[in-house]
């Protein structure tokens, strides 16, 4: 952050309520969502239901949930994720993004109850 001089863009945030988070995606510029371990991430598709641009590692599961509302960068890979959000300040990327992140969204169902019925079918 600092070598691009923008660590006075940047808040890193603790714990937050549900009503905190619904302000914070809405006022977001973008969702990183740098995770390599997760069995699926809720805050991506929370993401996209908010029609935020998204940067995101490259994972399987990653790409299965946000198909073309993100943008990618290889895991442990700092740079090429400064590059991905680099790329967020031309508008035409993140008028995509957020085009992308409206149709992935109303896609699927993504509720929970959705989410335990095909958690279930594997069993």
């Amino acid at each position: 952050l600092k070598e691009e001089e923008i660590q006075n863009e940047v808040v890193f945030l603790g714990p937050v309520s549900p009503a905190e988070m619904a302000f914070l995606y809405r006022h977001a510029t973008a969702v990183v969502f740098p995770s390599l371990v997760e069995s699926f991430g809720f805050p991506l598709v929370e993401a996209l239901g908010y029609e935020r641009p998204i940067v995101a590692s490259a994972t399987e599961i990653n790409k299965e949930i946000c198909g073309q509302g993100a943008l990618y960068f290889p895991p442990l890979n700092p740079n090429a994720m400064a590059d991905q959000l680099k790329a967020l300040f031309e508008v035409k990327v993140r008028a995509r993004l957020m085009t992308e992140a409206k149709s992935r969204f109303d896609s699927r169902d993504w509720s929970w109850e959705n989410y335990v019925q095909q958690f279930e079918k594997l069993f």
